[in-house]
């Protein structure tokens, strides 16, 4: 998903690039995220929970 920001902003994107990075560090935040990270959502319920941040 940062990946994701990097690319929005090498295409002139920064307000999306900006969106993308606010979604991922709220999801973090909440603690939504997958087993390597101490969580226990997959990696569709992460996207999905930063999809619906978006």
């Amino acid at each position: 998903m940062l990946s994701a920001a990097l690319l929005l902003e090498r295409l002139g994107h920064d307000d999306g690039a900006t969106a993308v990075r606010a979604a991922v560090d709220a999801v973090v935040a909440a603690g939504q995220v997958t087993p390597d990270l101490g969580g226990h959502l997959s990696t569709n319920d992460v996207g999905a929970a930063i999809r619906a941040r978006l």
